[in-house]
């Protein structure tokens, strides 16, 4: 408790008289749970980089593992930062082997500052998710593939096919990609499977009358979009295909027992979650 006490008054002190900028919060920065990018800056070459792990959230305070990836050896660093001025000014304490104050603020995209004491300024961006792609199969299944289902207690992972001129959503079933097409389960030996290097948090929406924001688009074919999405069977299994069509009146269809299976109601779309 008195060291939080003296964390808050030593930061209270650090940004006293500095003036309030009109920009993004940076508490649009230092979120639970997000990873940043640091570089240090000196005489105009990049001195110092790693990451930060914020940590302990409140609505003025944080946490930061610092890493160093200029200097592994110098191990994980914890500072302790703190949000002022109606979210323009960040503070950042490193109270051990370092004894550093970061001190900046929101400069668009980014935080930038001086460490105290020195010629040494700073610059902290949000790390930016890898996006979802799609990856030619090769004989081997990719790490971070997506799955979209399962049958017999084997992950069905998504996958898509060219096919008569356009890329089509389904799922792989062993080393082929399964899908739906003209009242045929088409299997194609040549297709790209969905990874998620990024992590990418993703959730499965049930179809409501509207593609959600952010959905998977696995290809087009002359005004028709293509998204990814699931069925779950009477069975208990579930399959990926497509979902398209006009406004209002998508619907789903996949391939199944050599045949193409369509479904009007009860299916569900990839979204991504962006934050």
């Amino acid at each position: 408790m008195k060291r939080n006490i003296f964390l808050v008054a030593l930061l209270l002190s650090l940004t006293a008289g500095l003036s309030t900028l009109q920009a993004q919060s940076a508490r649009d920065y230092f979120q639970e749970g997000k990873t940043l990018l640091w570089k240090t800056i000196q005489q105009g070459a990049i001195v110092g980089s790693g990451e930060l792990q914020i940590s302990n959230v409140t609505n003025q305070t944080f946490d930061a593992g610092q890493s160093n990836l200029s200097n592994p050896d110098a191990g994980l660093q914890r500072l302790y930062g703190g949000i002022f001025n109606n979210g323009q000014q960040v503070v950042l304490l490193n109270i051990g082997e370092f004894r550093e104050v970061w001190v900046g603020k929101v400069a668009g995209d980014r935080i930038t500052g001086k460490i105290e004491g020195g010629n040494v300024t700073f610059e902290i961006q949000v790390k930016r998710a890898q996006p979802l792609q799609w990856v030619a199969y090769n004989g081997t299944m990719p790490a971070n593939a997506v799955s979209g289902g399962f049958e017999n207690g084997a992950d069905l992972i998504v996958c898509r096919a060219f096919y008569n001129g356009a890329n089509h959503p389904g799922k792989v079933v062993g080393t082929s990609c399964n899908i739906g097409w003209g009242g045929n389960e088409i299997v194609s030996p040549k297709f790209e499977v969905l990874i998620n290097d990024g992590q990418i948090p993703l959730q499965w929406v049930t179809y409501a009358g509207t593609i959600p924001k952010n959905a998977v688009l696995a290809g087009t074919d002359v005004g028709k979009s293509y998204y990814v999405g699931q069925f779950t069977r009477t069975d208990g299994s579930i399959h990926a295909g497509k979902v398209f069509g006009p406004p209002g009146k998508h619907i789903f269809n996949y391939g199944y027992g050599g045949k193409e299976i369509t479904e009007l109601r009860g299916f569900r779309i990839l979204v991504q979650q962006v934050r």
